[in-house]
């Protein structure tokens, strides 16, 4: 092709190859022979289309067109004739050679053989933003070649580029076709965008995911809006990510800080201040930032939105009618609620996993949580010599979690460990407004203390939103919509107001709303529950509130009780589960003035759910401050509250104290004149006499409790009287009638459909045929009743089965398995405290030991046995008196006479925590 001179429009294709310079170092040879190919390819493109290469300039290759749709054409065959080659073929690494194009069509001057102009300029201003492999169209060259793409093509709108030392930013267009990549990094800038963000006072940490997350919204969304509670880290999110888009923001990014404003009408003036934007005289201000953004590819941060949220509202509106390319990101407690406005709510920084009562969390471990690496980081800011380590583990770790993971908290606490540890700040957090004040002067005022941040929040709400907010911090734990409906009305608060005003809080991000599929549950964040107890107890409402909190648990429990007999039991496990702060926090304010009779009551209805979840200890030290503080209670709470004690008490190992728990709770029941209630005291009565060796005693409450039998005596409490009277079988030695008794009273508890009992008589008929010798269906039967157990999630009743299992399956021939059946339970006796079966295990044990040949050690163990029997008042298993006796006659057999007497005085003398520990050692090694 030829040109005459003068300005005349062209179309012209610019190349060049990516990190050329990097590879003629370390490859040169090879990227000898790679160039000449690349120039072959090029030309013949080139000159396929018509065109014609008028400079070469190193590696970079410059060619004019008649029209950009033969430029772009021939743009398309040098790529694809590019990607198709084999460099590795010419000595190069992968990826090889990558090119990367621009177009551009406009006016220029042909001189001596070489064009000039402006278009050229910006044509080289262009190629300096694509990656290798791209192909950059100029908006003016996609004009034109729009109508006349190849097929299969396309043209993508990158968006406005800013280009070097040009004011006009670049539309630029990408060309995809196939056989090219298509996907690649935002376009090169150079030079610094112009942007007013504050400068960090320290690095950021954690948030990977929010961060990335929130990059993805901003380009599907034009409007984002962070929310949260004060502290949640909203702003450094914000600031964060504002940082990582600068380079993709030709017209930059600008930070917009709303929270020195009191009056809304100032948001606007607010904005045009950091932007550099001058309003005109007698002009509003609204056109001149209508007229200045409508060109604008620029991120707009706007910061703490929540106290002017209308104003900020209809300023964002605004803002994304006047510039099509502009994209907002908003911080506030609420959001804006505009169209196609996307949240993302930050909840506080991951907490560390959960670790077993009594094990230190793993140091390592603990690292891996963003919670605790926000607070090393700031700690060693003050402290540089702070490190975490085994011994401060454990601290650290409930620090994080006591503080819900609450940024601000955790770097308020951070700065105090300059000047103590972190147990000892761990001990201090029940005054946590005092500990996390006034610890960085380089904080906006509201953010230099914890209780400024959430003073921020309360000072926002109208008087009902807050009046509901402090009332809610009478729950622990959370509440279902109707809790909150029942405990926090009164003449000032309506009912048909709270769902209205919850959803208010929600809105603002003070309360959370966890939806569990069914239903939806609500919480505090602890920082906020803590304050808003504090304004509770200011406003003197706290002890009305907690009154209808304990009128609320005690109606829950009432209800549950009978459930817990029959099928709906899981259910009802399920549902005080869920409750398990409420009850506690109600039982609390009975202990401290609250209705100790109504306390007592609950604690009655409370009885199975402690019971089958193995919450012994709690329920024990409850029921005994209770009892002592209601005397004067009505008898037939007391009657249900001692003989749930009683039970708790067996289970403890209490055998002795039990016996006249259950005494007096059947003469309260018989004042109150409860016939159910004096039974089942009776009857239980029986199943402590089975545990303290008094075998004569078995059979005389039992025969009471059948005496005070009527017609409406319900088939539950019939069960029930047919396993203690199951006992009398068993002590007798008359098998037969055992094994018979013990299917009866299996069928009676299915029938009724409580899980949990029929668990047990799943394992009380194993254990029949264990002592028939029938160890293969012992087996089976006690399997059963392990099986149902776990699903069912019965501790008590998993730890009777595999206590069972510790001798049927020794005595099947399956030793393995019985030692590791015996290292469970052991293991579920150190962490619930329930040594009732304690002994019971070691003598198991101790069978397995001398089928080991280690008779010393079943040695030892036999004497533990005979020191946790006697410590707690119990008797091994009555039905088979002879175990213990024969395992010694056995060890002494084997070991001679000192050896014998040496190792069972040592097991002899061991505390029952020692006793427990030498079974340990025994199963976990």
């Amino acid at each position: 092709m030829s040109h005459d001179f003068g300005t005349t429009t062209y179309s012209f294709l610019f190349t060049d190859i990516e990190g050329s310079t990097r590879r003629w170092e370390s490859h040169r040879a090879a990227m000898a022979i790679a160039l000449a190919l690349h120039d072959a390819i090029l030309r013949s493109a080139v000159d396929a289309k018509g065109g014609r290469i008028f400079k070469t300039v190193g590696d970079a290759v410059c060619a004019v067109f008649d029209n950009p749709g033969d430029a772009l054409g021939s743009a398309l065959d040098a790529q694809r004739a590019l990607a198709a080659e084999d460099w590795t073929a010419q000595g190069l690494p992968p990826p090889g050679l990558k090119v990367r194009m621009a177009l551009h069509t406009g006016l220029a001057e042909a001189r001596d053989d070489d064009y000039f102009g402006p278009a050229l300029n910006r044509l080289s201003r262009l190629l300096a933003t694509a990656h290798g492999g791209q192909i950059l169209v100029s908006e003016a060259a996609g004009a034109i070649a729009q109508d006349h793409l190849p097929a299969g093509t396309a043209l993508r709108p990158l968006g406005a580029i800013r280009l070097k030392d040009l004011e006009r930013p670049e539309r630029a267009l990408q060309l995809d076709a196939p056989g090219l990549a298509s996907e690649f990094p935002p376009p090169r800038v150079t030079g610094p965008r112009p942007n007013n963000l504050p400068t960090p006072p320290n690095q950021f940490v954690g948030r990977v995911e929010a961060l990335g997350h929130l990059r993805t919204m901003l380009t599907r969304s034009r409007l984002v809006t962070l929310t949260g509670p004060g502290g949640t880290g909203k702003t450094r999110l914000a600031l964060e990510t504002a940082t990582a888009l600068l380079p993709e923001m030709p017209d930059g990014a600008w930070w917009i800080d709303l929270s020195p404003l009191d009056d809304g009408n100032l948001a606007l003036p607010t904005l045009a201040t950091a932007m550099g934007i001058k309003g005109d005289a007698g002009r509003p201000l609204s056109e001149t930032l209508r007229q200045v953004l409508a060109q604008r590819q620029a991120l707009l941060v706007l910061d703490n939105c929540e106290h002017i949220i209308d104003a900020a509202s209809d300023m964002a509106a605004q803002l994304l009618a006047f510039g099509p390319e502009l994209r907002i990101l908003a911080t506030s407690r609420e959001r804006l609620a505009l169209p196609g406005e996307a949240l993302l709510p930050i909840a506080p920084m991951a907490l560390p996993e959960r670790t077993d009562p009594g094990t230190s969390p793993d140091p390592v471990a603990l690292g891996g949580s963003e919670a605790v690496q926000l607070l090393l980081d700031r700690a060693r800011a003050v402290a540089p010599s702070f490190a975490l380590t085994a011994e401060n583990a454990a601290a650290v770790a409930s620090l994080c979690t006591r503080l819900d993971g609450l940024p601000l908290a955790i770097e308020l606490v951070a700065a105090r460990l300059r000047m103590m540890s972190p147990a000892e700040a761990l001990s201090r957090l029940d005054q946590r407004f005092l500990l996390l004040a006034g610890a960085d002067r380089g904080r906006p005022a509201r953010q230099q203390t914890l209780r400024g941040a959430i003073d921020w929040s309360y000072g926002l709400l109208d008087p009902g939103e807050q009046m509901l907010f402090r009332r809610l911090a009478v729950f622990r734990g959370g509440w279902r919509l109707e809790a909150a409906e029942a405990v926090v009305v009164d003449a000032e608060l309506a009912d048909l107001e709270v769902m209205d005003r919850l959803a208010q809080l929600v809105d603002k991000s003070l309360v959370q709303v966890e939806p569990d599929g069914t239903t939806s549950r609500y919480r505090f964040l602890e920082s906020l529950r803590a304050y808003a107890r504090e304004r509770l107890e200011a406003s003197g409402e706290g002890p009305a509130t907690r009154d209808r909190l304990l009128g609320w648990t005690a109606a829950l429990a009432a209800t549950a009780a009978p459930g817990l007999e029959g099928p709906a039991q899981r259910g009802w496990l399920d549902r005080l589960d869920e409750e398990r702060d409420n009850l506690r926090a109600s039982l609390d304010w009975c202990a401290e003035g609250g209705n100790v009779a109504l306390g007592l009551r609950m604690a009655g209805d409370l009885h199975h759910w402690w019971y089958q979840r193995g919450d012994l200890v709690e329920a024990r030290d409850r029921l005994l401050e209770l009892l002592e503080l209601g005397t004067s209670a009505d008898p037939g709470s007391r009657a249900r509250a001692r003989r749930t004690l009683a039970v708790m008490r067996i289970y403890l190992g209490e055998v002795s104290a039990a016996g006249d728990d259950f005494s007096r709770a059947a003469e309260l029941a018989l004042e109150a004149g409860d016939v159910s209630e004096q039974m089942r005291a009776l009857a239980q009565h029986a199943w402590q006499a089975l545990h303290s060796g008094e075998r004569a005693r078995i059979g005389e409450h039992v025969s009471a409790a059948e005496r005070v039998l009527c017609p409406d005596t319900g088939d539950w409490d019939r069960a029930l009287l047919a396993m203690c009277r199951s006992f009398l079988s068993q002590v007798d030695g008359n098998w037969d009638a055992a094994l018979a008794a013990s299917r009866e009273v299996l069928d009676r508890y299915r029938s009724t459909g409580d899980g949990f009992y029929t668990a047990v008589a799943w394992n009380n008929l194993g254990w029949a045929r264990v002592l028939l010798g029938e160890s293969t269906r012992a087996v089976s039967d006690i399997e059963s009743g392990l099986a149902l157990a776990k699903e069912q999630a019965h501790p008590t009743a998993v730890l009777m089965c595999l206590t069972s299992l510790g001798r049927a399956w020794r005595e099947a021939g399956r030793p393995e398995s019985a030692r590791q059946a015996l290292a469970e339970a052991l293991a579920m006796i150190r962490r619930r405290g329930m040594t009732l079966n304690l002994a019971e295990c070691l003598q198991h044990l101790a069978a397995l030991e001398i089928e080991a040949n280690r008779v010393a050690s079943a040695s030892r163990l036999l004497g533990a046995v005979e020191s946790v029997l006697a410590n707690l008042g119990q008797q091994l298993d009555n039905a088979d008196p002879e175990a213990q006796r024969t395992l010694e006659v056995t060890a002494r057999a084997r070991l001679d006479p000192e050896t014998f007497r040496m190792t069972y005085l040592e097991g002899r003398n061991l505390s029952i925590e020692q006793a427990l520990q030498l079974g340990l050692a025994l199963t976990e090694g």
